[in-house]
């Protein structure tokens, strides 16, 4: 079943039948695969627990995390790989790496940010937003290219139309990014926040 973001769906334990979770579908990651209605808890629709249907409407529920915790497979995202079998795993709060970069971009009034990753040292870091005041993003990305944060937008691939994800390139020419990532690639996410500070403080 292809099941996209904004589409409704039903979740239901394959031997009880019993409703786990319904509601708008606001976020799909690849890496570890999943679904989620609230950008935390992400259900994965390749476990066998499940089945899981789209419907025409349908109203926000999620059985209790502790339930969960007692009748299914429960991860971190970051304590998956591709052996592990799950039925869910839950987002980690913020990474301290990315943390402070996530919290100006919010207090912008421009972007909302729902996913973040600081790479681990094995990939690129990267913040997911949407955009919420085009006109106002704009001007950023102006503001960051004039103050020496070479950066650019890219629409996600498969994503709903609103979706986005912000690369910058810090300090190093002639080295681009692989997919869509906020990539620090010389300098540190001190600079960038220097820079997003100045511009927070400009708009004021």
């Amino acid at each position: 079943m292809n099941i996209n973001t904004k589409d409704k769906i039903i979740v239901r334990d394959k031997n009880t039948n019993k409703v786990i979770l319904s509601g708008v579908v606001k976020n799909i990651t690849n890496n570890p695969f999943g679904y989620s209605i609230d950008n935390i808890l992400f259900i994965n629709p390749n476990s066998e627990k499940f089945i899981i249907e789209k419907i025409d409407s349908a109203d926000n529920f999620m059985e209790d995390l502790e339930t969960i915790k007692q009748h299914y497979i429960l991860f971190t995202h970051n304590d998956i790989d591709n052996t592990f079998e799950y039925d869910f795993f839950m987002w980690n709060d913020i990474e301290p790496e990315v943390k402070q970069t996530v919290n100006l971009l919010n207090s912008l009034g421009c972007v909302e940010t729902y996913s973040s990753c600081s790479g681990h040292g094995k990939i690129p870091s990267y913040i997911d937003f949407h955009i919420i005041n085009f006109e106002s993003f704009l001007d950023l990305i102006c503001f960051l290219n004039k103050n020496g944060i070479k950066s650019y937008c890219n629409k996600h691939k498969e994503a709903e139309e609103d979706t986005y994800k912000l690369r910058f390139l810090i300090g190093v020419e002639g080295r681009g990014t692989c997919h869509l990532e906020l990539v620090d690639v010389g300098q540190t996410f001190d600079e960038l926040n220097k820079v997003l500070r100045k511009y927070k403080y400009k708009v004021s």
